[in-house]
């Protein structure tokens, strides 16, 4: 069987097993998390971005980040 993470030849030690090592199956599980994490702030970023922009414009003036929303 092919490790799911580096496609390494292994032999499973359980059905359900589709990494070769603890260390392949950490890196998976912390590459899809941060790919996830990723999509969420892109996500976030074009739905506040007009938002965002007039805040660094705020900031940029007068030093501090305006929290809440603007109005």
């Amino acid at each position: 069987m092919k490790c799911a993470n580096c496609g390494a030849e292994f032999e499973p030690y359980r059905s359900y097993q589709k990494y070769c090592s603890h260390k392949c199956k950490n890196e998976s599980n912390y590459r899809l998390n941060h790919e996830k994490i990723l999509e969420s702030a892109k996500a976030y970023y074009a739905e506040h971005c007009e938002e965002l922009r007039a805040k660094h414009k705020i900031y940029q003036i007068t030093g501090k980040w305006p929290k809440g929303k603007l109005t």
